[in-house]
């Protein structure tokens, strides 16, 4: 009967809280506090309640009544803080709905967006790819005729080399065969010289 009393009595509204978090912890707590003093009040109102007389109970009843009305603002205050609160998280709901709206059609576009440059990469790459496959044809086809080229040039080169060398033989045989014909041409013109002498003695 008695537990109330000591309850209120032990507290002291200078220390409660300056800024009390509206949580449903704090608006049970309070709720249980106020439900404990408006049961006193009763029981006080129907006597049920120790008796104080003169100035110590009116001073009772009075810190008690004003501990009720501090309590009552305080409940009030949070009230109106859990409005703001309740208000906020809505708006915040709704910014976070329109947020995660605008993130799907940003992701969507993105991803769109991603998709037809990954389409036209491939087709680069396709065409890439091909121009480069008849570069390499091409390559290995002039490589070919290159190559080809090559052995004809190495071919002709020998037989020129062959018919230098056959031909330095000929002009060493021709002048051998010129050298003797111009001994032979003497001979005969010293031949003619002598018959030429032998007739006119």
């Amino acid at each position: 009967m008695n537990a109330p009393i000591v309850l209120f009595i032990d507290i002291d509204k200078d220390d409660l809280p300056d800024n009390l978090e509206p949580d449903s912890t704090e608006r049970s707590k309070n709720d249980e506090i106020v439900d404990n003093i408006a049961e006193c009040l009763d029981r006080m109102a129907i006597g049920d309640w120790p008796t104080l007389h003169g100035t110590r109970g009116g001073d009772f009843r009075a810190s008690l009544l004003e501990r009720i009305e501090g309590l009552q603002a305080e409940l009030s205050h949070l009230s109106g803080r859990n409005m703001e609160l309740e208000q906020a998280r809505s708006e915040l709901t709704g910014r976070c709905g329109r947020l995660e709206k605008e993130c799907v059609a940003k992701t969507e576009a993105d991803l769109k967006a991603s998709e037809e440059q990954c389409t036209s990469l491939t087709k680069l790459r396709n065409s890439l790819d091909s121009r480069c496959t008849g570069l390499k044809k091409n390559i290995d086809e002039q490589r070919c005729k290159f190559e080809t080229s090559q052995k004809k040039l190495a071919k002709t080169e020998t037989e020129l080399y062959d018919m230098t060398k056959v031909l330095a033989e000929e002009k060493a045989r021709t002048n051998k065969i010129q050298r003797k014909n111009n001994q032979l041409n003497a001979k005969i013109n010293s031949l003619k010289s002598h018959i030429s002498m032998s007739q006119n003695s």
